[in-house]
């Protein structure tokens, strides 16, 4: 009615400021990682003795090698937009029906990461030790949005046999890479039993030519395994 237009007219007065809460679907606080590809920004409803006619949206997005700037006005608050990979940071403020605005809300900020960490086994390589001889476990993890994912390593053993080293990097927003090497632990024979029924052919270290060379090594090297070196 007029008394309602007479207090718009009287307002000089801005709303009170927003303040952005975090988000939703999913749930997430400000400076919060996520792999979705959308959410939905929640702030606290301002107040105003004329009314509030909505909220100024504000956002500084990532885009390829640069930032984008984009804002629109809506009549509600909370707001669900599509995200780009990297880091938004969000402001809002808040509009009278006097056409007063309040001061910017707190800047949020959210990152958006969808692409797994890369995971590169350096050593050991795809090949056969001596339990002596096998060399130290050396890996790389790349991923550009989150420089600490967490890691785990499995499969990394020093025994006799065959082994499989698996490595997984998972980051903060749960996308996860991985990595696998296998490799033989062999030792050389300790017993002539472990040269018959072709068991010399198993020896690939020691390049045993047939089961006589394998019985004549166990007998000069009962120990083997510190005495091996000079067979290989």
């Amino acid at each position: 009615g007029a008394g309602d237009d007479l207090l718009v007219m009287k307002d000089e007065t801005g709303p009170t400021t927003p303040f952005i809460t975090g988000f939703t679907n999913p749930e997430m606080v400000c400076g919060g990682v996520t792999n979705a590809h959308s959410v939905t920004v929640d702030w606290s409803d301002s107040e105003d003795e004329s009314g509030v006619a909505g909220y100024v949206y504000y956002v500084d997005y990532p885009i390829v090698d640069q930032r984008g700037l984009w804002t629109t006005f809506l009549k509600t608050s909370q707001y669900r937009g599509s995200l780009n990979e990297g880091i938004h940071y969000i402001k809002v403020r808040a509009k009278d029906r006097a056409g007063n605005l309040s001061e910017w809300s707190n800047i949020c900020s959210l990152t958006a990461d969808w692409t797994a960490p890369i995971v590169n086994i350096l050593s050991p390589s795809q090949s056969v030790y001596l339990p002596s001889q096998l060399p130290e476990l050396s890996y790389t993890v790349n991923d550009n949005l989150d420089p600490n994912p967490e890691i785990t390593i499995s499969g990394y053993s020093k025994e006799n046999g065959d082994h499989v080293i698996s490595i997984t990097a998972k980051d903060k927003a749960g996308n996860v890479g991985s990595a696998t090497v296998s490799y033989t632990i062999q030792a050389p024979p300790s017993n002539k039993n472990q040269c018959k029924n072709g068991g010399w052919k198993l020896f690939t270290l020691s390049r045993f030519r047939n089961q006589g060379e394998c019985v004549s090594f166990v007998e000069r090297n009962p120990i083997a395994l510190n005495k091996y070196f000079w067979w290989i």
